[in-house]
């Protein structure tokens, strides 16, 4: 399994996510998934196409001073059952 970084735009600072209230760009959730595909498969299972980027552990750059909140949740590939419609 790999490690992905989802983050959400800034318009979620002040406009309510239509999907996930969890959701701050001031944070991103970690994914891990055996590769980039089946993380954007997981990501729009969970935000539907309601988030800014997706990035792996070469360009993601986890500093606080970007993200002060730091990892606001984790999703993880389901093994041996289905992804979450």
């Amino acid at each position: 399994m790999s490690n992905f970084y989802l983050t959400f735009g800034v318009q979620y600072r002040t406009v309510p996510h239509p999907i996930w209230t969890g959701a701050d760009p001031d944070g991103w959730v970690l994914i891990e998934a055996p590769d980039e595909e089946r993380a954007r498969k997981l990501a729009a299972a969970y935000f539907d196409t309601y988030w800014a980027f997706l990035y792996d552990e070469a360009t993601f750059n986890p500093s606080r001073h970007y993200y002060p909140k730091m990892e606001i949740a984790r999703l993880i590939w389901p093994q041996n059952q289905p992804l979450p419609e």
